[in-house]
């Protein structure tokens, strides 16, 4: 198995009972998969203790990894008024010899239009072992500066800054973007003064260096500006060069650390962690593997050998020695892999798991060399990549696997053949997704310009014969469009046209059809499109202008041209089940990724494994989108403690004793509107997917066509010829042209093989 020689114990927070004890029930780990706010904000070391501040919770690890929840003890901190009140750590620093947080308070008037207090601190942390809880003591206050601003009479409050970091004597604030000359927040830790600086242009990243100095990365290979490292004075402003990094990185570090002792700075770049001397760009060298990819915290120094550092889902501890134990490396290439990879290195820690993009990487080509360099690959199976290894042999079987043969044996008919070959299963999926690419229409808007459910289109050309008629319709509706009123005319027209082309492209690619567009029911179908006034299907639509137009509930009566999504949770009420015409049946598309085992690899039980944790990885509405004895109803992981957030409101009104009669009936309308709210609560929410949900989507399952790699092209037709298709939008080819140049390039293809 390949060798990393720097050791990276990754500390995913979720290795302890403590840690799984989260209000939410959510592992770490995987939290961030289901919102924004579960994630590692701030990190801080301190004597072998690792601090990770989250939005709700302070962790601290110990050597062995071992970690424990602190819930935030905020209450006697948060500003009380007629308005709300808001305690919120920010960040975490070690400020005379202790941990600290930079925190802040806020109190907003009752109607939010005024923010009534904004206080920033420093605040000493307070364990407190039998409680499980960190209280916060202020140790000092920092100055602030007016930055609230409004919006439509509501106000907010946006601090310039999204990371923070400490030296001897200041405490600076980076902005979250770089580049154009931002502002540096910087509080003295003496007596809390704020100085606000003007950053390098072209600054992307800044850390602490040496001297009073910050170290800079200048330049962004995706604004194509060359890369380099440059020592800063935020006192006389002065930037000077030290050193160029490697023109051939397509994109910046994603992160820096100088280690002041060693006179080295340590980066990440693309899965790897890089160490330079001297600021010596010849001297760079790859110590090994980097779990973090892209930090959101600054990193610190643990046990003056170690970095930590953290994305939105994984803590990692980094050692920096290059003699560090040697430990047994995966690599993996594609997408919808990081959820399976958290949970393989929290269970099997002894592994480094490094990602590939696979942009850059021509699979094919490495599989046919015999490449061992990557253990698994995660492709479309509509790609073409995808459909040489499956149909070469290039797979690994799964045979072995009780859990992966079981998986592959139970889904779809139409998926089982995309991942297995003979009988026997080569890949297994890793994401699916279920697509239409028929409108969606509004029943609301339909009725209020005369339409019932009758006048609801069924097939494709029905559909464009009815928008034909709308724009005599809607001269009586001025307020009524057709589309989205923000689109113009020939905007569409363009996404009009490639949902039938699409549409189209499915049903002739099906076996026994023309595969052509040279056919009477393409022509039947385009005669249609061609009748559309698309300029008249809306008041504010004029071609080749764009508009600003707002968009009004029930006031649009296709809301959506295209990609509607098929699911369990999807809202299909309203979208648009359309064949291309009478008699035939409407298609949707599966687009599904599946992984699969390099058979040239070194680590073949390895990546069985790894593919292993993927499966159990899928969430609940995969999981029904790929197996359709799938059925059973999905809890909703909230609804327990949303009913007892209500049943605390109701008793809190019912604590109350009001003192007039005036009072006592508001009480009494409050108390009822909060029961029937808890009443309906309770009968419609108890599953995020109910029976009835799983039911509906089994219902369309007849019409479900996998998406597939065909004559070497894309699986979307207004994909794979989107140049010629914009040129007959655009009114330079007529029809005929692009009949003429599709079929012909198509024909090639199938020649071609």
């Amino acid at each position: 198995m390949k060798r990393s020689f720097a050791m990276i114990l990754l500390l995913c927070l979720l290795l302890s009972p403590a840690a799984r004890a989260m209000e939410s029930e959510i592992p770490l780990s995987t939290a961030t998969e289901k919102t924004d706010f579960l994630g590692i904000s701030s990190v801080a070391c301190l004597e072998n203790t690792i601090y990770a501040l989250t939005y709700d919770a302070l962790y601290t690890l110990d050597e062995s990894g071992d970690s424990t929840r602190w819930k935030l003890d905020t209450a006697t901190l948060i500003p009380q008024g007629a308005g709300d009140g808001f305690f919120s750590p920010l960040a975490l620093l070690i400020f005379d010899g202790a941990p600290h947080a930079l925190a802040s308070r806020l109190l907003y008037s009752a109607d939010r239009s005024e923010i009534e207090l904004y206080e920033l601190g420093l605040y000493a942390l307070r364990l407190e072992e039998a409680a499980q809880t960190v209280e916060f003591e202020l140790t000092l206050p920092l100055e602030t500066d007016d930055w609230v601003s409004y919006d439509n009479g509501q106000a907010n409050l946006e601090l310039p800054a999204q990371r923070f970091f400490s030296t001897d004597d200041s405490l600076y604030g980076v902005p979250r973007f770089l580049g154009a000359g931002e502002s540096l927040l910087r509080f003295s830790l003496t007596d809390g003064t704020l100085e606000t600086i003007a950053t390098p242009q072209g600054a992307s990243q800044i850390l602490p260096y040496q001297e009073g100095k910050l170290l800079v990365q200048m330049g962004n290979p995706a604004m194509l500006q060359d890369m380099s490292l440059a020592e800063w004075s935020p006192d006389t402003g002065d930037v000077q060069t030290l050193c160029s990094l490697p023109a051939e990185w397509e994109e910046a570090p994603g992160y820096l650390y100088f280690h002041a002792a060693e006179n080295a700075v340590y980066l990440a770049y693309d899965g790897e962690l890089y160490r330079m001397q001297d600021m010596d760009a010849d001297s760079l060298t790859v110590l090994g593997f980097s779990s973090v990819r892209l930090a959101e915290t600054t990193p610190v120094l643990a046990d003056g050998n170690a970095l930590v550092v953290a994305d939105a889902q994984t803590l990692a501890k980094i050692p920096l020695d290059s003699s560090a134990q040697e430990r047994e490396q995966l690599v993996v290439c594609g997408l919808w892999l990081d959820d399976a990879r958290l949970a393989f290195l929290a269970s099997h820690p002894e592994i480094d798991v490094v990602t590939r993009e696979e942009s850059g990487i021509n699979v094919a080509q490495a599989l046919s060399t015999q490449d061992a360099s990557i253990d698994i690959y995660a492709l479309p199976v509509e790609s073409a990549d995808y459909k040489a290894a499956l149909s070469r042999g290039y797979m690994v079987s799964l045979s072995q696997s009780e859990a992966l043969s079981g998986l592959v044996a139970s889904l779809y008919p139409h998926l089982r053949e995309a991942v297995a070959k003979d009988g026997v299963p080569l890949a297994v999926p890793v994401f699916v997704q279920i697509n239409s690419n028929a409108p969606s229409y509004d029943p609301i808007a339909f009725e209020s310009i005369g339409l019932s459910q009758e006048d609801v289109p069924t097939t494709w050309l029905e559909f464009l014969r009815l928008a034909a008629r709308l724009p005599e319709i809607l001269r009586e509706f001025a307020d009524i469009s057709a589309f989205d009123p923000s689109m113009n005319a020939q905007t569409a027209r363009a996404f009009l046209l490639s949902s039938v082309l699409d549409a189209y492209w499915e049903d002739s690619a099906q076996p026994g059809n023309a595969q052509k567009l040279d056919t009477p029911l393409f022509r039947q179908l385009m005669e249609a499109f061609e009748a559309i006034d698309f300029a008249g299907l809306n008041a504010t639509g004029t071609v080749g202008e764009s508009t600003n137009a707002p968009f009004v509930e029930h006031r649009v009566l296709f809301p959506t041209l295209s990609g509607s999504r098929i699911a369990p949770s999807g809202n299909t009420e309203y979208a648009l089940f359309l064949s291309l015409s009478e008699g035939m049946e409407p298609v949707f598309l599966t687009h599904l990724t599946a992984a699969f085992v390099n058979p040239y690899s070194q680590n073949a039980q390895a990546a069985i494994a790894f593919l292993e944790t993927a499966v159990n990885a899928l969430d609940s509405e995969q999981r029904i989108c790929l197996l359709p004895e799938e059925n059973a109803p999905v809890p909703n992981p909230q609804y327990e403690a949303e009913l007892a957030r209500l049943d605390g409101q109701i008793a809190a009104m019912q604590a109350q004793s009001p003192e007039t009669d005036e009072e006592r009936l508001r009480l009494e309308q409050e108390l009822a509107a909060a029961r029937k709210q808890r009443e309906r609560y309770a009968q419609e929410n108890q599953f995020s997917l109910s029976t009835e949900d799983i039911a509906a989507f089994r219902a369309l399952d007849s019409h479900f066509v996998l998406a597939r790699h065909r004559f070497g092209l894309e699986s979307s037709l207004s994909s794979a010829f989107y140049p010629q298709i914009a040129l007959y939008t655009q009114g330079e080819w007529d029809l005929e042209r692009l009949i003429a140049e599709i079929d012909q390039r198509l024909a090639m293809a199938q020649m071609e093989g």
